[in-house]
Order: structure tokens, then sequence, then C-alpha cells
């Protein structure tokens, strides 16, 4: 129990060491240090980040520029994608602060990803990001909080009105306990800055009292398990932990969260030329003119609902303004893809209409999306549609995971997303758009993705009758880490014939790296890379791993020494290897996503409900039908359909 602690509470992680120098100004990324001091887990003899084979192109260092990534997080559940990534870039720029001091040089490039401002002297980093919601759903947390509550202006009413006005304003939501948690430590982090200021004019007694003040704030924030996350998690901003500022997050004013529907992607579409296209677009503008030389775009989006359409007006601009930028979009769909309902009655004698016109509003809207982003010159399209998660085929590690749990199935999502682009989140990485366009052939986006979350590590096998050591035993191919591996896009790979693919370790040597991409494709292996340093999880991370998993992430064996390093209960577990295989589906499996999109748009071609949404809409019959054909040609591409005669696709 770390000191200080209440008999009875859960442990807390301890507070992480200051940097030194020009560091201590930075303050992570918009907030202060919000989990445990832990240095780089560096695997012994562990060299820097290596890729295997040759670079992508003669523009992989730094130098010609930052080659900036834009995040777009359009929807309720992209944003708790968003949020949980985040969260881990922000445990990631805090532990690297601290390893600053240490003599160990950052390996991560977060002025791709985040801009830095400057003021009073101290510099915050802030995501390069834009987050489009509904109304009401950012619960507690909204723009520009903090401002302080002006006096309500008096009501203008008319001449003719005797019977007087009254106001009445709603209860405020209430803080969650780990945003609280935060503020308290961001006013600790204030306090101690002015107290070292102080402390170097020679203002003795404010130091004093400025650090009788700072003692009576918690030392650090709880153990996961203290805030009961999964239960207690009302919206994405109860357990972000990096403040984003009003210039980034916008609600549609249309729409109220819960209440009106927004569920199909025609809704989305009826931005354009509405009251909120123009403050969307000017959002997504200034980002880009804060920009030096904008290379990517990371869109997660809601697929299944109307901000798909939105989705579809933003990347649109963003390719009439930036042709060049390379794209990856993640079109993510929640446990409950049927929550959205579509307008309209439903009696009691409509309850299975009800539910068919839901099915028919999330997989119709997901296939107009997925090919309405085609003329948006999208690289990378990664469906990760959670209800075609499969039970059965979860990984044991992950015995904890709830599927209906937005906030937990959400942080698989969001740790794929951050292992697989880590190639070009390095510093002297890759170009994004370079990295992204070798991904997949010309004009076929979609993509697989599997992660492996741990990656268990070899064991070597027990020593033969001679007395020399046996070979690692398990986990050594592809092959046997394949039951390790979570289909988060649900489409199954070839790895030994595809070409478009990208294996990433986090927590890997370069001889793990090298041995699993025995026998991929040479174009496989120019995109593969190893990172020496796990992936450290911060305080919100959902706790979902089964007893077997260490407090460091490893896979313990039924082993007298592994059952040592198993964790105690209600501890965390603080970093875990991670593996991402991303892979084109035009050289993989059958996708289950674009099987489901032909399949609802096909049997809903001629339905009430089509010929409804058709009229309301002013869609044509012909749009559906080539939606179907556009559909049905990436679901039975396929491995035949495609050669190794393609090439690398070039850009203009």
């Amino acid at each position: 129990m770390a000191q200080g602690a209440r008999p009875g509470t859960p442990p807390r992680r301890e507070p992480r060491e200051p940097a030194l120098g020009v560091g201590r100004q930075r303050a992570a990324i918009g907030r202060p240090p919000a989990s445990a001091a832990r240095r780089w887990p560096l695997l012994p003899g562990a060299a820097p980040p290596v890729r295997v084979g040759l670079a992508l192109g003669s523009d992989t260092g730094m130098a010609s520029g930052a080659m900036e990534v834009l995040t777009l997080q359009l929807g309720h559940f992209a944003n708790h994608v968003g949020a949980h990534f985040w969260n881990l870039e922000e445990e990631l720029a805090t532990l690297e602060e601290g390893a600053e001091g240490g003599g160990e040089v950052p390996e991560t490039a977060f002025e791709r990803l985040h801009r830095c401002t400057e003021r009073a002297g101290a510099m915050s980093w802030h995501p390069r990001l834009v987050s489009v919601g509904l109304k009401g759903s950012l619960c507690s947390t909204y723009p520009g909080k903090g401002v302080e509550e002006q006096d309500p202006q008096p009501e203008l009413v008319g001449p003719l009105w005797e019977h007087g006005t009254a106001s009445h304003r709603s209860e405020p939501v209430p803080s969650h306990p780990f945003q609280l948690h935060l503020e308290d430590l961001e006013c600790e982090e204030d306090e101690q800055t002015c107290a070292e200021a102080d402390a170097e004019a020679g203002a003795e007694a404010a130091a004093v009292g400025a650090g009788n003040a700072a003692a009576q704030c918690p030392a650090g924030p709880h153990a996961t398990a203290a805030y009961n996350f999964s239960d207690t998690v009302r919206s994405w901003t109860d357990y972000i932990q990096v403040r984003l500022p009003a210039s980034s997050i916008h609600e549609l004013a249309g729409w109220h969260h819960g209440v009106a529907p927004f569920a199909t992607f025609f809704d989305g579409r009826q931005l354009r030329g509405s009251p909120d296209e123009e403050p969307v677009l000017d959002l997504v503008r200034r980002q880009l003119e804060m920009c030096d030389r904008l290379d990517a775009v990371h869109a997660v989006l809601d697929m299944h609902n109307g901000f798909s359409g939105v989705a579809d007006v933003v990347l649109r601009w963003v390719h009439e303004e930036q042709p060049k930028c390379g794209q990856l979009v993640m079109a993510v769909q929640p446990p409950a893809a049927g929550g959205e309902q579509p307008a309209g009655p439903t009696g009691p004698g409509q309850a299975s209409m009800g539910a068919a016109d839901a099915e028919a509003c999330a997989w119709v809207s997901a296939a107009f999306s997925f090919a309405g982003l085609l003329g948006a010159a999208t690289d990378v399209w990664v469906p990760a549609a959670v209800p075609l998660w499969s039970a059965g085929r979860r990984p044991a590690a992950l015995a904890g995971l709830r599927e209906a749990s937005a906030y937990e199935t959400s942080a698989l999502v969001a740790t794929a997303l951050e292992a697989a682009t880590l190639p070009y989140r390095l510093r002297g990485g890759c170009r994004p758009s370079e990295f992204l366009s070798s991904l997949t052939p010309a004009h076929r986006p979609a993509c697989g993705l599997l992660l492996a979350l741990p990656l268990p590590s070899l064991q070597a096998a027990p020593t033969d009758a001679g007395g020399s050591p046996g070979a690692p035993a398990g986990a050594g191919t592809l092959a046997e880490l394949q039951p390790h591996f979570m289909d988060i896009a649900s489409t199954p790979a070839l790895h030994h014939t595809n070409p478009y693919a990208s294996l990433v370790l986090r927590g890997g040597t370069p001889r793990r790296l090298v041995d699993l991409c025995a026998g991929l494709p040479g174009r496989a292996l120019r995109s593969s890379f190893a990172h020496p340093a796990p992936l450290p999880l911060p305080v919100p991370f959902p706790q979902i791993f089964g007893p077997q998993v260490s407090r460091e992430g490893r896979l313990a064996l039924p082993s007298p020494l592994d059952a040592m390093m198993a964790r105690v209960p209600g501890q965390d577990v603080e970093a875990c290897p991670t593996a991402t295989y991303l892979h084109g589906t035009a050289m993989a499996g059958r996708s289950a996503p674009l099987h489901r999109m032909a399949s609802a748009v096909r049997a809903h071609q001629r339905s009430a409900w089509a010929a409804a949404t058709c009229q309301r809409f002013g869609v044509e019959t012909d749009e559906l039908r080539e939606v179907l054909e556009v559909v049905t040609d990436h679901l039975e591409s396929g491995a035949a359909a495609m050669s190794d005669s393609d090439g690398d696709r070039p850009r203009a």
C-alpha cells in the first residue's frame, strides 16, 4: 500500500518521477500525469525499433517536416475509441518525459498527432483532433467548461403577455470520480508550480503554504478497480484523461443523444447545406491550417448510423483540400448496433418490423458509407463491428471482456489502432501516406485486423536428455500465435499468401519479429516492425485480463515460477506486450462485415423500409443497386482475383 493510503482502500499506483529541464514544463498532453511511474520496461539487450526489409521510400526521416496526422472522431462509439487512444498516448508521453532525465531518448514523434502551444512560458500538447457528436453526448463535460457563470439575461416578451416569465435550469450532471480526481491533481500541479516560482524568488512563506495545501491532495489516482469504470461510465468523457480544447469538439445542434433518431447514412448526409456544416468544416480547416505538412488522416467513425453520412461529407472535403493526403478509416460499430432506432411509429404489432428496420439502418448505412469512401481515395478501411465478434474465439487472456460494454470493447479497438499505426508514429519513421498506400492494392481499401493482447512470450522447452536446452515452444510462428489473436475486423487472414500485410510487435525482440515473419511474402516484410517496449496501460484502461496475465502483461504458464509472477487479486496489469496483423481483404478470407452489408442491401432493396427511405431522402433506386454491386465486388474479389503484379500504388 502506498504511503498515506487509508486502510481498506484499493492500492494506488505510485506517482511518476518528475522530468528534468525543459520537459518539466511540458506536463504530458494537456493533463498532469495520471498513473504510476514506470520506466520503459525494455527487454534485456533490446535494440531500438527495427523493421524487416527495406524502406518504403526515400523520404523516411523527419528532416523534411513533421508530416502531421489529423484525427477525426465522428460518432459516440468512435469517441469511446478515441478516448482510449488518447489515454494511451498520454501514458506514453508521460513515460518518455520521465525517461529524458535518465538519458533515454524518446522514440515517439508526438508532434505528428499533437500540436504544441505555449502560454505564459508553459508548453502544453493537444491532439490534432476534431470530435463530432450529438447534443448531450458529452455528459458532464462540454466545450467551454470552466468558464465563469454569468447572470441570466432578462428575457424579452411581447407586450400582450401578462403572466410573467420563469427560468428553469436543469441540475448539472455530476462529474465522474475519476474526473474529479484529475481536477484535484491539476490543482496540485498548479500549486506546486507556483510554489517553485515563489521559492526561487525567495518567498518562503508562500512556498510552505502551497506545500501544506498540496499535502491534503491524494498522492495519485487509485487503481482501476477503485473507480469501477465498467459499471459507472456514462460517456467517453468520464474516463478520458486528456484535456480537449473547445476548438476540437462540436455537437450537432439538430439531434440530441438518446432522444432524436440519427439512424441512417442519409440523415448524416443532410449535414451538407445545414447550419452544422460550416462549423464542422471550420474546425477541420483550422486543424489543417495549423499543420506544416499534413500527410495523413485517421478517421474513426460510427458506420452504423448517421455519422457515416457525416464522415462522407467531411472526408470528401478533406480529399478536395488535400488530394495527396493518406486516409485510414476505422469504421466501428458498438455492441448494440440497433440502438439507433429509425423514425416512425412502432406499435406493439410492429416490434419485429422495428428490429428489422434497425438492422437495415445499421448495415445499409455501413454499405453506403463504404461505397462513398471509395470516392474519397481512402487507403485503408478497417471495419470493427463488435456484434460480429465471436465469444467462442476470444483469447483466454481476455476472459474478463464484456462484449456488451462499449467502454471495454472500444479499448481493444483503440489498442489495435495504436499498435497498427506505430511504424509511422516513431521518430524517424516512414511517411504515413506511403505506409498506408502500400498496405492495399489499388482501389481495394478494405482490410482485416488481428490483435494479440497480450503478446505471449517465447518459453524455452525443457532440457533434453543430453542436458542442452530445447527450442522455444509456443507462439514462435504466426500459426502458433493464431489462438492468441482476436479478430477485430471479423476477417480471416491468409498469412503466407497475402503480400498486403503488416505485422507490428510491441514488447518483442527483433529476432522474434524475424521468426514470426518467416514465410511471409517480401512485400509484407517491408511493412513489419518491432518495438522493444510493451504498451503501458493507463488507469482508465479496462482490466479485462484473466488471472493468468501478470502485472507486466506476461502470460503465466503452469509452473511454480510463473505462479509466483501472477498478479494478486485487485492488482492492475500496468503494461502489456501487443501484436497486430493488418492485412488487405483482397488477399484474405471472406469478410463478415462486407458479407453482412451485401446481405442487408439485397434483402431490403425492394422492402417497404427502403421505399420509405428513398422517398424521404430522395434516394434513387439505382443507388441501392450500385452500392450492392460495389460491396459484392469487394466481397467476392478474393485471393484468386489478385496478383503480385499490381505493384506499389502510385500517388498523384
